[in-house]
């Protein structure tokens, strides 16, 4: 069962077609020869279909970005900071002045911890894009594939080189 509708894929023979990727939790890509459809995944499961002519694509690039999770770390951090804390409380055989720098550090590595977790849940996650470019620049489109260095992007991001190459050589 496709995810795309029925009569897109009754429109496309299946020799004009140069990539297929379709995902139920992530954007799913046909590129034929001519035409570029792509389902975008929004927000609670809401789904649109965009078309674009291979002509009216003005450019096209592939971006990575997001950043890795640091939960863990955070973690260990935020531990070492209770640890060190509780060690002030609980131990008082150190001086004094001791007893306060190493308060002070288990403060600020709790905090440190606990900043690298609260920005591992609102963080970008690693992702690669094919950002495209139409109607002469004015209108755009970024589909987004999960981590860095995705091969679904790389073979999509040749396919529509491959895709241009074709259609100019179509037009001379």
């Amino acid at each position: 069962m496709s995810i795309f509708p029925i009569d897109i894929i009754q429109l496309v023979e299946e020799e004009d077609v140069l990539y297929k990727k379709e995902s139920y939790k992530d954007d799913s890509i046909l590129l034929t020869k001519d035409m570029l459809f792509v389902i975008k995944k929004g927000l609670f499961g809401s789904k649109k279909l965009q078309k674009i002519r291979l002509d009216d694509i003005y450019s096209f690039e592939k971006i990575s970005g997001g950043q890795e999770s640091r939960i863990v770390s955070g973690l260990k951090i935020s531990l070492i900071g209770v640890l060190l804390g509780a060690v002030t409380i609980f131990i008082p055989i150190f001086s004094q002045w001791v007893q306060n720098l190493l308060f002070f550090m288990g403060i600020i590595s709790f905090v440190i911890g606990l900043h690298f977790i609260l920005q591992s849940i609102t963080r970008i996650k690693p992702h690669t894009s094919i950002y495209i470019e139409y109607n002469k620049g004015k209108t755009h489109i970024a589909v987004v594939f999960p981590d860095i260095g995705n091969t679904d992007a790389e073979n999509l991001f040749n396919k529509m080189i491959v895709a241009r190459n074709i259609n100019k050589n179509k037009k001379i």
